[in-house]
This record gives structure tokens, sequence and C-alpha cells, in this order.
């Protein structure tokens, strides 16, 4: 016979026991996987609150880059506004 194969089963007592045995390792494994998960949530809290801080500082960094961006369109808006003013003046004459 195999190491690893169990015993056959004689009466209601090994079945009862063979049960017992099985609960014992599923509430063990229950138990693991609880201490698991707990440790995880714990690593996914300390990385959101990582990606957090460096949301903030990329927010900061790129806020100076922003206003430049829009006083760039502004400016060209304001170009192209006076180009095609012209344009359509020069048309007319």
């Amino acid at each position: 016979m195999m190491e690893n194969t169990p015993e056959p089963l004689r009466d209601r007592k090994d079945i009862r026991e063979r049960g017992q045995e099985v609960l014992q390792s599923v509430a063990r494994l229950r138990g693991e996987l609880s201490l698991q998960a707990h440790l995880f949530s714990l690593e996914m809290k300390q990385e959101w609150e990582r990606l957090e801080k460096e949301w903030n500082h990329l927010e900061r960094d790129l806020t100076p880059a922003k206003e430049e961006v829009a006083h760039g369109l502004r400016k060209a808006y304001r170009h192209l506004r006076e180009h095609f003013k012209n344009a359509v003046s020069n048309r007319g004459e």
C-alpha cells in the first residue's frame, strides 16, 4: 500500500474521527487564509497611500506646466483671431 493512502474506514468511530481531522484541517486553512487576506489588505493600504503621495507630487509638479500651456493656448488663440480678423478685413478692401 502507498504511504499517503489513508487507512480504510472501519466503523462510525473511524468516520467521525476522520471527519474531525478534515474539519480541523479546513479550520487551519481558513485561519491561514484569513491572516493572508488581512496582511494583503494592509499591503494594499500601504501601496494606496504611496500612490496617493506620488499623485500629490505629480499634481503639484504639473500645476506650473498647466498654467504655461493655458497661457500659450490663449496667446495662440489671440494670434489666430487677429490673423483671421485681418484676413477678413483685407478681403473686403
